[in-house]
């Protein structure tokens, strides 16, 4: 507005410098990420967008490079865990195309935001329907800097309501659904299927509240069809303590745990290529603890006990054998300035 006049509108530009590997592609192959920062050693250009309100803010509009889970399906208690499937579900990233628009990948897009009340917003957006090559055996690799800007693929469609409401205190409801409109393989038989999609709902809700102190609650399920998905059913829920340790009002404590089935028919689909293990499900809990050492740096320890990674997947190396239940230990800091 300053520059030109241009008013109600924002441009924002996200890059990522990231660097190192992180366990969770390393040593488990999992489908719910322990690192929610882990991602390919690289440079890259995450969102790039202009948005523009209208009608003093009930309508909002988002388009060029766009990322699905920094608005759709996403739990604002759940910023507290560092595991990456209570952001962008693990069940999400197994069953869209390429894992879907979501970090570290975006993609080309446009979103409109209608607020016909303060405590009300509906979502829709439309993006392209991979972020990467469908057919690459690496998403990330395929496009390693964010700047393919792909604009052939199938769409991808998603929406949500979101109702904000006091019940004791105040929370929010979200429920959506997304739809791919690429061609899918059937889990068990190949077969060609047109169209994918799934629906979810999340809950956040305040259930404690006195000065300082609060006690957080949020809880996230979505399905979607068994024949062409790995991951049929997905479940979270956790728990944010804040203020509860005497004399550190801005200390937090989190605990929290995911469930994702796998679809019976990849389970039929292995026994019936006589694999010697079959996936059943994928379940974690982590607690952790964030610790402001002075305002805007906080140190957080990190607990993770992983139940079948990858779903009870084959560990490569000890053929015949799931990978054991892991314990996955560490420590974040950040600083804010």
């Amino acid at each position: 507005e300053k520059l030109s006049g241009w008013q109600g509108a924002k441009l924002h530009a996200h890059v990522f410098g990231i660097h190192g590997q992180g366990p969770g592609v390393s040593h488990l192959g999992g489908v719910m990420s322990v690192s929610n920062v882990e991602a390919l050693e690289t440079v890259r250009l995450f969102e790039l967008w202009v948005e523009q309100s209208l009608f003093e803010g009930r309508l909002n509009i988002r388009f060029v490079q766009l990322a699905a889970d920094s608005e759709f399906f996403v739990s604002e208690t759940a910023a507290q865990f560092f595991n990456g499937t209570f952001g962008w579900p693990g069940s999400a990233a197994a069953n869209m195309l390429q894992g879907g628009p979501a970090y570290p990948l975006a993609t080309p897009g446009i979103r409109v935001t209608v607020k016909p009340a303060d405590d009300v917003a509906l979502l829709a957006a439309i993006y392209n329907g991979s972020p990467a090559d469908p057919d690459a055996a690496d998403g990330q690799r395929d496009n390693r800097h964010g700047l393919s800007f792909r604009v052939e693929d199938p769409p991808l469609v998603m929406a949500e309501a979101q109702f904000g409401y006091v019940f004791g205190l105040p929370g929010k409801f979200k429920a959506g659904g997304w739809h791919e409109f690429s061609n899918f393989a059937d889990k068990l038989t190949d077969a060609r299927i047109e169209g994918n999609w799934g629906g979810y709902a999340v809950l956040d809700q305040g259930l404690w509240k006195d000065a300082a102190q609060s006690i957080n609650f949020l809880a996230r399920v979505s399905a979607a069809p068994e024949r062409q998905n790995e991951i049929g059913f997905y479940a979270d829920a956790g728990l944010v303590f804040s203020g509860f340790m005497p004399g550190r009002p801005n200390d937090t404590l989190g605990f929290a745990a995911g469930y994702g089935r796998v679809s019976p028919r990849v389970r039929a689909r292995q026994m019936a290529d006589g694999a010697s293990v079959v996936s059943d499900y994928e379940a974690v809990i982590e607690l952790n603890y964030s610790a402001e050492i002075v305002p805007g740096w906080s140190i957080a320890p990190d607990f993770h006990y992983i139940w079948h990674p990858g779903g009870g997947a084959e560990n490569p190396r000890n053929p015949g054998e799931a990978i054991g239940d892991t314990v996955v230990v560490g420590l974040r800091t950040n600083i804010n300035y």
